[in-house]
């Protein structure tokens, strides 16, 4: 999804829990696999610790940077008061990604404001949507975008169902990167996956042009873009209608 990685050593600076898929299954892993250079961050988007990752990134340039959104709200001050870190953290920078949770679109422009003031020029800040079950991502963002929210197109070789679902769209994740089930708990693997073989993630999503939901990449012609709502289905995923399969995006 991200092939313009492989074509410059890499450099992570990174806070993220190895035992979170964010963290470990992307982050740690997509370093290890690439040889890259992997800074542990002993700062946290936190009162009080959010000035360690600010000292750490005035010391070190990252190629790429990944945070949650509450990450980036506690970060942008420091950058945006402090040359020597602005300078720092764009100075080798490619792009940047949220995920965890939605990023607010006045955050999202602050980031690019600020890069546009250092570089003379907007950065990619884009995100990704998945869970631990799906190792972690089952869509991503690979393409320009002028706002947050996006949750881009389906990985190669993953496969997306939607069902219509207390008035939103349940989707339902199947392919490679998702997990066979929960080690020794049958009652809940079963409970998860529906009887086509698609895990029941419970969250919702809607596509970004619902006059046109079949729009893809006008280049590749790609499956449709998609966002996430806010919240999921919870228990009502579990009551989705059977005999509505909805449809599989492939």
């Amino acid at each position: 999804m991200w092939p313009f990685i492989e074509g410059r050593p890499q450099v992570l600076v990174d806070w993220l829990p190895w035992n979170h898929t964010f963290g470990g299954n992307n982050n740690f892993d997509m370093m290890l696999r690439k040889a890259a250079r992997f800074n542990i961050d002993s700062g946290r988007p936190a009162p009080g610790l959010i000035g360690t990752t600010a000292e750490n990134l005035r010391e070190i340039s990252p190629t790429m940077y990944f945070n949650v959104p509450r990450g980036f709200d506690l970060l942008i001050p420091f950058i945006q008061n402090d040359a020597a870190l602005r300078r720092s953290f764009f100075r080798e920078l490619d792009f940047m990604v949220y995920a965890g949770a939605a990023l607010p679109q006045n955050l999202w422009q602050r980031m690019q404001e600020l890069a546009l003031a250092e570089l003379g020029r907007t950065l990619p800040l884009v995100s990704a949507w998945g869970s631990t079950e799906t190792a972690p991502m089952a869509t991503g963002v690979h393409y320009a975008v002028d706002r947050s929210a996006s949750s881009g197109f389906r990985f190669p070789g993953c496969e997306l169902k939607l069902l219509p679902c207390a008035g939103k769209l349940e989707v339902r994740v199947k392919g490679p990167n998702v997990t066979p089930g929960y080690y020794g708990r049958g009652d809940l693997t079963r409970a998860a996956f529906d009887d086509e073989g698609f895990y029941r993630i419970g969250d919702a999503l809607k596509f970004v042009d619902p006059e046109n939901p079949r729009l893809g990449s006008p280049s590749t012609g790609a499956s449709p873009r998609l966002q996430a709502l806010d919240g999921d289905l919870g228990a009502r995923r579990r009551d989705a209608p059977s005999a509505d399969r909805g449809g599989a995006i492939r």
